[in-house]
């Protein structure tokens, strides 16, 4: 496993990845929550895979150095990539729902919350500082399990 590393709010250690999201920086200026990512198995051989060792950031795609404001743009031009890919992506497998990065947040606790996990610890684990923050993530469930019971009665 990876060693003790931090760099730009992240921090690898033992096992974990450690860090705040940018936005919760930059919304929340008491009562920030780390978000703790355990380093599987799987994803320690996906990090060998992608990640560039000889970078402070895992996967090499950006530098050390960078103004604040370039380092925001560089991130943001990543992040649109990333996006119009994940968009190819759901176009060749007939999705019906757009795929981006802003649904993987959504998807993740929806898929929490699917398989039984309280919404205080998909909370925790999406660093949220009260559970009406989660809310707001896990409302559409509340529609689809509102039909889903309903479709009983009939």
């Amino acid at each position: 496993m990876l060693t003790y590393y931090e760099r730009g709010g992240i921090r690898i250690q033992g096992d974990y990845i450690i860090f705040t999201r940018k936005k919760t920086e930059t919304t929340r200026k008491n009562n920030k929550k780390d978000i703790v990512v355990p380093i599987t198995p799987k994803l320690q051989k996906l990090i060998n895979k992608l990640g560039d060792r000889e970078s402070p950031f895992i996967l090499g795609l950006l530098k050390e150095g960078y103004e604040e404001t370039t380092f925001e743009n560089k991130n943001h031009k990543i992040k649109q990539q990333i996006n119009r890919n994940l968009s190819i992506i759901a176009q060749k497998l007939n999705l019906s729902v757009p795929l981006n990065l802003g649904k993987a947040r959504d998807c993740y606790a929806t898929t929490l919350m699917r398989n039984g996990e309280s919404r205080d610890n998909i909370g925790q684990m999406l660093g949220h500082s009260n559970s009406i923050v989660t809310e707001h993530y896990l409302g559409s469930l509340d529609a689809e399990k509102t039909f889903a019971i309903n479709s009983s009665l009939l």
